[in-house]
């Protein structure tokens, strides 16, 4: 919006501490800066895959950054504690205080902090500095409320509204960018593990023209003893009670016969439930018209295969994946090829339950 990082406070908390108060939560990190350059590209010149890959180092530095902050690691309350002593015993003040990079680095642009609440509400607070911005956000479970703040006067062009449709195109635009990619694919018969896209198509459109089911999750919260409420919630509404793990890879047993395996076309006569949890690869599946459709996953999503579906699968050029499988009771493995699933029992239910 104003084509500059500025420096931005976010509070944490540090009540875990006696008479302990808050620290700053630095969030203008290196790597958000790179992400947010990226995404800001005049001309698009940055590919979604590498976006999404700085999207999660930009998260990554950011919980980094705040759970250093909330265990008293943080700089600025130690920076203040010094600046106090100094001054309670008539000591000069450290040079450091003077230099443009100190003074720079306190001019806090964007002030921010979230105030969570189960009722559809959110605080206000000021902005920090003259020219900057005070933002109080509510993330709840399918929105997010937010306010922004900016001084009338000497605020150096400073803008509430223009702000907040930036802050909505950018919610906007992670989200495209984190959902599930698909498209449509090429004749093209050349290496499988190209990306083979012909056009792109949404979410909606591939879960309408196939009934694949997709989800997506952080990916630090997948892990078996460590997994978020709504993945579990979600393995106990479909009734998923077996689950295991397997990473594909060069270094797997007969690895280029297993690949001609799962790219060979067929279905399953129960759902093929996958979470990826490392690592990227392609599932194909036929649309109702028969046409291939791509889908590009990334760890935290998730996706469902109906019963009887005809698709496939084949890890993209990194070749390497790491997926949790779920199964509705025992685990089903046998696939069949086409042609001969054209006259199985699931998928004759398939195509009556897709039309």
């Amino acid at each position: 919006m104003h084509g500059k990082c500025g420096a931005t406070y976010e509070s944490g908390s540090l009540r875990r501490y006696h008479l302990g108060r808050t620290e700053t939560i630095r969030s203008c990190t290196l790597e958000a800066q790179q992400f947010a350059r990226a995404m800001s590209e005049q001309h698009n010149e940055t590919g979604s895959n590498t976006k999404y890959e700085l999207f999660l180092k930009a998260m990554q530095a950011q919980r980094q950054y705040t759970t250093d902050a909330i265990n008293a690691k943080g700089i600025d309350r130690h920076l203040l504690g010094l600046r106090l002593i100094a001054a309670e015993n008539n000591l000069p003040k450290p040079a450091l205080y003077n230099h443009i990079s100190y003074k720079r680095a306190m001019h806090y642009i964007l002030s921010t902090s979230q105030v969570g609440a189960k009722h559809d509400c959110v605080m206000i607070y000021g902005p920090a500095v003259d020219d900057g911005y005070g933002c109080c956000y509510n993330p709840r479970n399918d929105s997010i409320n937010y306010m922004v703040t900016t001084f009338k006067i000497n605020n150096g062009g400073t803008n509430p509204i223009e702000f907040s449709n930036h802050f909505n195109s950018s919610l906007t635009d992670i989200r495209s960018l984190i959902e599930v990619r698909c498209w449509y694919m090429d004749d093209v018969q050349d290496n499988p593990q190209d990306d083979h896209r012909l056009k792109d198509i949404d979410v909606p459109t591939l879960c309408d023209r196939t009934g694949v089911q997709v989800w997506h999750f952080e990916p630090e919260k997948t892990f078996a003893n460590n997994e978020c409420p709504s993945l579990a919630k979600l393995k106990q509404d479909r009734g998923y009670t077996y689950e295991d793990e397997v990473k594909v890879q060069p270094s797997m047993e007969k690895y280029e016969e297993k690949l001609k395996m799962f790219f060979a076309e067929h279905i399953h006569t129960d759902e093929e439930i996958r979470l990826v949890l490392d690592g990227s690869g392609f599932f194909d599946v036929r649309d109702c018209d028969d046409k291939w459709m791509r889908i590009h996953v990334f760890p935290g999503d998730l996706i469902i295969l109906p019963a009887g579906m005809y698709h496939r699968f084949i890890p993209d050029s990194k070749n390497f994946i790491h997926v949790r499988r779920f199964f509705l009771g025992e685990p089903v493995w046998t696939p069949v090829n086409r042609p001969d699933g054209d006259t199985h029992p699931s998928r004759q239910d398939y195509v009556k339950n897709l039309k």
